[in-house]
């Protein structure tokens, strides 16, 4: 459970890749950074560009569907992980989970091949506050853990990386649109610190307090336990998001050429 909410984190990644809603073929605003993919320096542009789009998500963009970033509200998701017989297996459903923070993010990468239609970048972010209600039972190191209550926790130093390739196709009217394969995403968190739980072992604080010192004290390998089925997570979320970008927001729109 630890590991879960610690990488819940990098839902990030898809309010960034968010740009679209249904309906007709969108124009990128006027307001928004522009980088054309006949420039050789697009790179830096587009690295240029997260830092310039900030202020908008910080605000919500309400013509796309995009709500602020901080508070980011997630209405619900579940975790899984191992089966019966591991030492390690949960479900874990968080709802109305709302993150702090997510204005701290900073790309030190956002490299696009625009040849190959190949996108490679990665994120920092500073620190997080998550809250909200969960509902979890399993095993953490073969002990019992069930809890239905609130959670609260800070996060810091919180990275990622992602790596995708794309191809342009034709749809309606002849328009070119970019549709993108699965992102591959792998993600890296420090800490989480001042972390509560109410509601573990139906208010049992000898069990609560027994639970709360196996996070601690293993936090780091339930973190590398569970990573691939969160980072699995993250991937189909960014992509489901994505899909709806790419296929609203036509390619010369979102990368044109000079001219």
């Amino acid at each position: 459970m630890m590991g879960d909410l610690k990488n819940i984190s990098f839902i990030l990644f898809t309010v960034l890749w968010i740009t679209s809603s249904e309906g007709s073929p969108k124009k990128w605003p006027s307001r928004f950074p522009r980088c054309y993919r006949d420039d050789p320096n697009i790179n830096k542009c587009i690295l240029e560009a997260t830092k310039k789009m900030k202020p908008f998500l910080q605000q919500g963009i309400p013509e796309f569907n995009i709500p602020t970033i901080s508070p980011f509200f997630v209405p619900e998701v579940t975790i899984q992980h191992g089966s019966r017989g591991d030492s390690i297996n949960y479900k874990v459903m968080l709802k109305n989970l709302q993150i702090f923070g997510f204005d701290t993010y900073k790309f030190d990468k956002f490299d696009f091949d625009v040849k190959n239609l190949q996108f490679q970048s990665s994120m920092k972010m500073d620190a997080m506050y998550l809250k909200g209600h969960y509902i979890a039972d399993g095993k953490i190191l073969s002990i019992p853990v069930s809890g239905n209550g609130t959670m609260s926790c800070n996060v810091t130093n919180t990275s990622g990386t992602l790596k995708q390739d794309g191809k342009i196709v034709l749809r309606k009217d002849n328009i070119k649109y970019l549709e993108l394969e699965p992102p591959v995403i792998h993600i890296n968190v420090g800490k989480i610190l001042d972390y509560h739980y109410n509601g573990l072992f139906d208010g049992n604080e000898v069990l609560a307090k027994a639970a709360e010192k196996i996070f601690k004290d293993y936090q780091e390998e339930l973190t590398e336990e569970v990573k691939p089925a969160i980072e699995k997570i993250i991937e189909e979320i960014v992509y489901d998001l994505q899909k709806k970008t790419t296929y609203k927001v036509p390619y010369d729109e979102l990368y044109p050429i000079h001219g």
